[in-house]
């Protein structure tokens, strides 16, 4: 027993792809005409604030004004005009920083962002797979699997007194007081038949088993494991944690030479002898028909252990949203992504949306043996290398890098420019210190002499 650790790109519709795009288009030719319609604002007013050439020559022919207070006031500038062009730039400056902001975080969003992608990762090394862990991450989430078309030669049920699983044998209910008397146990008056754990179930051939009915047992997760390399010695087990009983059924061995089935616990064995197929045998058709054994604790808790050996085919399919493969080496594919292959076992991290969740499917049959997850809606898949799943960056870099350069183009560059332009003509009208100082001098030498003409008329 092993000991159980704790390139076609995606077809995206075309429809949702023109909608994105004429809907990123539409607001930058909005905002393109919101710009235009500010630059043009601010033009008007700069012509209509501007003085005309007649009004700046007709204070000239205008006779000097003898008066203190008319010499006192300063000269107007023509080229001084009202404080729209440093409000409108700073303006645009505050929109280009907030565009560019903008554009950044819409950038970094899309290198983060992982759309779902089309998920293939297999291997046939399953002698050096550690196990398959197959999880549900919140409670809502549910892990289903099941056993279908497997012929084994041997089944170990063993595990903690927890739980119970349930082995229907081809076998009439009558034999189940035989049975505890050479393997212990008790019999309950419907014919079940209850055993403690660890209980061997033998073929002298393998027969067919199957999960009861097909149905898929809910867990909140299930751990698949396979060990040995040599053709014949591989077993796989399973474990699940799950409060649900998981029930497995043997087939009747409808087959010529005769087949025994021996049951081993720790207190006997009991063997029971088919003679084989012959006209008018009548065997157990229906699981229904069958012994049940409840192998365990009466009580509730995780069920044991279920190991398969000598398996001539083995299926087990699991479906999940979150998975992790330890000890994989294979090959994962993405699509749209890449192709990656794991030459040396490493750990593999796998999680999908709810629907359609990954699919786990392990097959063993002479031709081969392969463990196979899949899933049409993968979001991540964590290798030591990194995450493989591209991002939304990375998959539609065809039309988002134009489509972010025009984008910014409207929101930071054109923006910027204006605001440039309006800063630095308002800096070229605006009156530093050192002309402020050079006016005042001249207005007080202009006072003084004015001062001295008075009184030498006087």
């Amino acid at each position: 027993m092993p000991i159980w650790p704790g390139r076609r790109p995606r077809e995206e519709p075309s429809s949702a792809r023109s909608r994105s795009v004429g809907g990123a288009a539409l607001v930058g030719a909005l905002g393109l005409v919101w710009l235009v319609r500010l630059v043009a604002a601010h033009l008007g007013s700069r012509e209509a604030s501007s003085p005309s050439p007649q009004s700046a020559v007709a204070p000239l022919a205008q006779p000097i004004a003898s008066s203190d207070t008319t010499l006192d006031r300063p000269a107007s500038n023509p080229d001084s005009g009202p404080a729209h062009p440093t409000r409108f730039g700073c303006l645009f400056l505050v929109f280009a920083l907030a565009g560019g902001a903008l554009s950044v975080s819409i950038y970094n969003w899309l290198r983060h962002d992982h759309p779902a992608v089309n998920l293939r990762a297999s291997t046939k090394s399953l002698g050096i797979l550690q196990h398959l862990s197959m999880e549900a991450p919140t409670r809502d989430d549910r892990v289903r699997w099941l056993v279908s078309a497997s012929y084994v030669g041997r089944l170990v049920v063993s595990g903690p007194e927890m739980g119970t699983a349930k082995i229907i044998l081809p076998l009439p209910k009558s034999q189940c007081r035989a049975i505890v008397a050479k393997v212990g146990g008790s019999c309950s008056p419907g014919g079940h038949l209850s055993l403690s754990s660890p209980v061997t179930f033998a073929w002298s051939n393998p027969q067919l088993i199957n999960s009861t009915d097909d149905r898929q047992v809910a867990s909140t997760s299930v751990n698949i494991a396979s060990s040995g390399a040599r053709p014949g010695a591989l077993s796989v087990t399973l474990l699940a944690q799950t409060n649900a009983r998981p029930s497995l059924c043997f087939s009747s061995p409808f087959q010529p030479q005769p087949v025994t089935l021996t049951v081993t616990s720790r207190q006997g064995q009991f063997s029971f002898p088919f003679s084989g197929y012959f006209p008018g045998f009548v065997g157990i058709n229906h699981c229904a028909d069958g012994l049940p054994v409840f192998v365990g604790s009466t009580g509730s808790g995780f069920p044991p252990a279920l190991e398969f050996e000598e398996i001539r085919t083995l299926r087990i399919r699991a479906w999940a949203t979150a998975g992790n493969l330890q000890g994989f080496a294979g090959e994962i594919d993405l699509d749209p992504g890449e192709t990656t292959v794991l030459g040396h076992p490493t750990i593999v991290s796998l999680r999908s949306s709810k629907t359609p969740p990954l699919v786990a499917s392990l097959r063993i049959n002479p031709q081969g043996r392969i463990l196979t997850v899949r899933s049409k809606a993968a979001t991540s898949v964590i290798t030591n290398s990194g995450q493989l799943v591209p991002s939304a960056w990375a998959q539609n870099t065809d039309f988002l890098v134009p489509l972010l350069g025009g984008l910014l183009s409207v929101l930071v560059i054109n923006p910027l420019t204006v605001s440039t332009q309006m800063l630095m003509d308002a800096m070229k009208r605006c009156r530093g210190p050192i002309q402020w100082w050079r006016g005042r001098r001249a207005r007080k030498r202009r006072k003084r002499s004015q001062k001295k003409e008075v009184r030498h008329a006087t």
